[in-house]
């Protein structure tokens, strides 16, 4: 047996660094794109951001490539905005993990080894060079605004704004996170983040569909590399409930043995 807790973390990670069942729509490029300041820039793109309590990604499929080793797996992810990420993964038709994300606590169940791992963000960004926390990746998975390595969305206010191939361009000073904006409902496409140290991270939405009267990318595509070592994650969802009863519960088994990463 494999230890489910390993490739899970991979998977963490990558999402550090979703398709519904209506029909997808395409936003589209506008012909001329007008100038904005950094200040109204922002403030489209929050006023246009999904508005919820609870998400509940169903059926999500997930492709992972960890320096050529490839693995595909199948999960559920619940988000108690601001509180909690839930994700449960499988392969074939066998749970093989259940996380639990909070804003200072990450908790691994190992289904396969009957074990249990604590660890928080900080375990993650020595591991891959990065300066993450729960709030950034909340936003990266609900295709919200957020600055790096800050985390408050007010903060990208400071960035410089630019226009490159008809779409607006929000970039940090030191140049270590780059936000892609269509012009077309202000919704952000792209996050670009890396460091004087090669830690390079792509994040990438794309097949928009109407949820909750605005559009919401159904298909998230992560690349990252440090040094050698690379990844991709490609998350692609079936289903999404926004605000309703159903969620994904989290109890620890007395049982299993417990651990820290």
């Amino acid at each position: 047996m494999y230890r489910a807790s390993k490739y899970v973390f991979y998977l963490l990670a990558a999402m550090v660094l979703i398709t519904s069942c209506r029909i997808k729509e395409k936003l589209q490029l506008s012909d001329r794109v007008a100038t904005v300041s950094e200040e109204a820039l922002v403030s489209h793109i929050l006023e246009n951001q999904l508005n919820f309590e609870s998400l509940y990604f169903k059926r999500m499929n997930i492709e992972f490539n960890d320096n050529g080793k490839s693995i595909s797996a199948r999960a559920n992810m619940y988000i108690k905005k601001d509180r909690q990420i839930i994700v449960q993964v499988f392969v074939a038709i066998l749970e093989v993990a259940r996380v639990s994300i909070k804003p200072n606590e990450i908790v691994v169940i190992d289904r396969f080894n009957k074990s249990v791992y604590q660890t928080d963000f900080n375990y993650i960004n020595r591991r891959f060079g990065l300066n993450m926390n729960f709030d950034m990746l909340q936003s990266i998975l609900t295709n919200m605004l957020f600055s790096y390595p800050q985390g408050a969305p007010n903060a990208v206010k400071h960035y410089t704004t630019e226009i490159s191939n008809r779409m607006y361009v929000l970039r940090s000073a030191d140049n270590t996170h780059e936000i892609d904006v269509m012009p077309d409902g202000f919704k952000i496409i792209r996050n670009g983040i890396g460091n004087s140290a090669g830690t390079m991270v792509d994040i990438r939405y794309e097949s928009f569909t109407s949820l909750n009267e605005t559009k919401f990318p159904t298909l998230f595509s992560i690349s990252g590399k440090r040094g050698s070592q690379e990844y991709a994650l490609t998350l692609k969802c079936l289903d999404i409930e926004i605000n309703g009863t159903a969620a994904i519960s989290f109890n620890i088994p007395e049982s299993y043995d417990k651990g820290a990463l």
